[in-house]
């Protein structure tokens, strides 16, 4: 039954951090101002690092209960990283931020053994601004990763 629970769990959080992750969009800019990145770039490498994400869970089905938490850790860790190191483009550079904060608790959380955060009713990620989805998923709709990842930028 424990085994069960985990699965569930592990299997829900996969889907929540590409959502949330693939939720920091950009502007439509060319990084041209020195500060971000471009919508293009920026979708570019959340669809990517959300397939790296995804693939770690092919093996989920065979994966003990301390195996899938060690695996949670690793890939959030894994997916954090990639996160920190994206370059936002300057219009949502404070959304940006408190994803990649959201990320840290939930990381800290794994690592600590509480896993409270899978069960949890409440959404622990901000929403991005409806513009900058609209803007995302037109890209993304055309990404071969996003397309792969099944991802879309919100609603």
């Amino acid at each position: 039954m424990k085994q069960r629970t985990w699965l569930m769990m592990a299997l829900s959080i996969p889907v929540t951090l590409v959502l949330i992750f693939a939720a920091c969009g950009g502007d439509d800019d060319d990084g041209a101002n020195g500060r971000g990145g471009s919508d293009e770039s920026y979708v570019s490498a959340v669809c990517g690092a959300a397939v790296h994400f995804l693939a770690t869970f092919d093996d989920i089905d065979n994966a003990d209960p301390d195996e899938l938490l060690e695996l949670l850790i690793e890939s959030t860790e894994h997916y954090l990283e990639t996160l920190e190191g994206i370059n936002p483009p300057s219009d949502i550079e404070d959304f940006h931020g408190e994803v990649v904060k959201a990320f840290e608790d939930l990381l800290k959380a794994f690592e600590e053994g509480d896993d409270s955060v899978l069960l949890s009713e409440g959404d622990p990620f901000p929403e991005p601004p409806a513009e900058v989805a609209a803007r995302l998923n037109a890209l993304a709709e055309q990404n071969e990763d996003c397309i792969e990842a099944d991802l879309s930028f919100g609603e």
